[in-house]
This record gives C-alpha cells, structure tokens and sequence, in this order.
C-alpha cells in the first residue's frame, strides 16, 4: 500500500508536472508569438526608419531645390530690373518712330500742296522776270532817247 501511494503519488506529481510544463509550453508558444510580433514591429519601424531617412534626404534635396529657385527668383528680378529701363526707351523709340512716321504721312499729304505753291511761285517769277525784261527794255529805250 505505501508503495501504491508512493506510485499514485509519484504519478500525481509526474501529472502535475506534465500540466504545468503543459501550461509552461502553452505560456512559451504565447511568449514565441509575442516575440515574433515584437520582431515584425521591428522592421515595420526599421522600414518606418528607412522611409523617414529617405524623406530627410528629400526634404533637404527640396531645400537645395528651393535655394535655387530663390536664387533664379532673385536673377531673374535683377534682369527684370535691367530690362525694364530698356523695354521703357524701347517703348519711347517706338513712340517717337510713330510720331515720325506720322509727321512722314503729315508731310507726304502736303507735297502736291508745296508743289503746287513751287509751281505758282515759278510762274509769278517767269512773270515777274518777263515783267522785269519789259522794265529793263522800257528804261533801256527811254535811256536811248535821252
């Protein structure tokens, strides 16, 4: 009979073993399953980290980008500033061109007006100079007589 209760005893113990190292194996699985999440959190965040360097590397490529840009910005300001004196007296030659080009018309339209004012003025000449023969015969006769 002691050996019977030490054999259920054992056996009790051996059982009660079992389960708990069941129990223990169960717990270890939870834990393995646990880890095996930590580590896929861990490359999310590896990967999360690799993102964020990329966008630290693009953020300051965009920095540079914009630099330049400012710097364009600013040269093409500069230029704009040298331009604009020029486009100003372009448009002043553009102007006066215009001016010219009307007082041109302006003085085209009066030509047959002057031509014919050259006209009337060679004939009271011819008439003034044939007027100025006669005179001239007239006191060239008169000084004969005298």
């Amino acid at each position: 009979s002691i050996l019977l209760t030490n054999v259920t005893s054992t056996y009790a113990a051996a059982e009660s073993e079992y389960n708990r190292s069941n129990l223990l194996n169960l717990r270890f699985n939870d834990l393995e399953m646990d880890l095996n999440s930590i580590r896929s959190d861990i490359t999310e965040l590896e990967n999360a980290s690799n993102y964020t360097t990329e966008a630290v590397v693009i953020k300051n490529e965009v920095v540079i980008i914009l630099g330049v840009l400012q710097s364009v910005n600013d040269s093409l300001k500069q230029i704009e500033g040298d331009v604009l004196p020029v486009v100003e007296k372009v448009e002043m030659l553009s102007n006066i061109t215009q001016e010219t080009e009307n007082i041109i018309e302006n003085t085209e339209s009066q030509i047959p007006r002057v031509e014919e004012f050259l006209s009337t003025t060679q004939r009271i000449l011819n008439e003034t100079k044939a007027g100025l023969g006669d005179v001239l015969q007239q006191n060239s006769d008169i000084i004969s007589e005298i």
